[in-house]
């Protein structure tokens, strides 16, 4: 199961009256048919006390200090507020430098502000030139089109720290005394959590995160587009229309080493937000690529690849949104999944196929008709292929599910058995121990479905082993 917290960045406002006790009087008094909508004391100046912070709490996939464990650099280091006017006129620019990666900043200053409804938009760790470039006071501000260069694939953070961004619109009234305002940041943090189930020690020497956001000049959005059009910190990508997706690969630097004594290593990096309409394969998911070498050995390259396919459990995975913090477990296992598909063509047609790439089986049948599709389970080690049963070194079928595409080319019907050319819609078939169906003649499209056996290692815990395959009829 894939883990995720949502790591909301806030820097709360506090706001507290120091008008005159005499103007407090004269707000107070206000009809609530006055300009502005009935906000006491509407259009007229008040003095209010800003103190910044961090806060803690947040929504789903949360990045605060509490549940997310911030590293060090990824708070502020520096701040800037532009407040503007309901005209996008800008009213006032409140900066602070040099706050050295706070999660909270308790410098105060005191603002003045005409009772109104104002846009706070609140920025991070941004030199305020690439923003505001020399805009000013009285000056026209409305970055709500503006694109930025967000360069968040790397295992490091970014010098000066991880740019952050908001906007917030709030009514400022005579009987206002707080405000709360929030920076997001603008790249997600992944965390590998490695548990190896080897039997021997491993070393990952890379990892390549497929689907994602690339570094590129104006790849972003400058603000955030809120989970819901909520207030919460949540977020879905905000990505501009030149952004393209592809893979992100890391160098291990040094080599993650791993235990065969159980316990979780986990390796951490940074990657922009990345939408899932972008991504091209035919799964269309993000894919984790693995380079492992046996014995501990570090270095670059490696004996094995493993692939893991992030999967899709309640959508959680349509998207990688800025301020996500994603924790994936990933178990490293000594057993691998081989589909063998046969079917019976017509002379002068090509058989099925298959090819396995990215955690994904592809499947080509080029005819219509009766097919099987043969599990063939190995132990990477020795090369060994796994007998069916339940003793150790033996695997046993789990379940095999339908999970989208396009199901109208196969055949009306169930097979039962692998006699005659019966089936339809692929089944597993306990008798035949493999998966059998029936495609149409004259339908064309692909289908995907899942298949999870379970594997007796010898220990307490089966292996499970997932995998996507993708039919496609030519």
């Amino acid at each position: 199961m894939t883990t995720t917290r949502n790591i909301i960045t806030r820097k709360l406002v506090r706001l507290q009256a120091l008008a005159l006790t005499a103007l407090a009087a004269v707000m107070a008094s206000c009809s609530a048919d006055e300009p502005g909508g009935g906000h006491a004391g509407y259009g007229r100046p008040v003095t209010f006390t800003l103190r910044l912070a961090v806060s803690q709490g947040g929504e789903t996939r949360a990045w605060d200090g509490q549940q997310g464990g911030n590293l060090e650099g990824e708070g502020m280091n520096s701040w800037f507020v532009v407040i503007a006017d309901n005209s996008d006129a800008i009213v006032k620019i409140i900066s602070e430098d040099n706050v050295d990666g706070l999660e909270t900043d308790e410098v105060e200053q005191e603002v003045t502000l005409a009772a109104g409804t104002y846009k706070f938009y609140s920025f991070a760790n941004i030199d305020p030139a690439q923003v505001l470039g020399d805009a000013a006071g009285g000056d026209a501000f409305n970055p709500a089109d503006a694109v930025f260069t967000v360069n968040g694939n790397s295992a490091s953070l970014p010098e000066g720290g991880i740019p952050m961004s908001n906007v917030q619109e709030i009514s400022v009234t005579g009987s206002t005394t707080d405000v709360s305002l929030w920076v997001v940041r603008m790249l997600a943090k992944i965390e590998l959590r490695f548990t190896n189930a080897t039997g021997g020690d491993i070393t990952v020497n890379s990892v390549t995160l497929g689907g994602v956001t690339q570094n590129a000049e104006g790849n972003l959005m400058l603000l955030p587009r809120p989970a819901d059009y909520g207030e919460t910190g949540a977020c879905t990508p905000n990505v501009s229309a030149t952004a393209t997706a592809g893979d992100f690969e890391i160098e291990c630097n040094p080599s993650v080493k791993i235990g065969n004594d159980g316990a979780p290593v986990a390796f951490t990096f940074y990657v922009n937000e990345s939408a899932k309409a972008n991504i091209s394969n035919p799964h269309g998911l993000f894919t984790l690529t693995l380079t492992v070498a046996r014995g501990g050995q570090g270095g670059a390259g490696g004996e094995d690849m493993r692939y893991a396919l992030i999967t899709n459990d309640s959508d959680n995975w349509d998207f990688i949104a800025r301020n996500d913090y994603r924790v994936i477990p990933v178990t490293l296992t000594d057993y691998g999944l081989d589909i063998v598909p046969y079917d019976f063509p017509p002379i002068g047609v090509y058989p099925a196929s298959v090819k396995h790439e990215d955690g994904l089986f592809t499947c080509t049948f080029h005819a219509g008709g009766h097919f099987h599709l043969v599990p063939v389970v190995r132990k990477y080690s020795t090369g060994q292929e796994l007998d069916f049963g339940t003793g150790q070194d033996q695997w046993q079928y789990a379940s095999w599910a339908s999970a989208g595409g396009n199901d109208d080319i196969y055949a009306d019907g169930q097979a039962t058995g692998e006699s005659g050319d019966g089936g339809g819609a692929p089944a597993w078939v306990a008798d035949s121990r493999c998966v059998i169906g029936r495609l149409k003649d004259d339908a064309e499209g692909r289908a995907f479905h899942t298949l999870t056996v379970n594997v007796n290692g010898g220990t307490a815990a089966q292996r499970t082993l997932t995998y996507d395959i993708c039919i496609i009829k030519e």
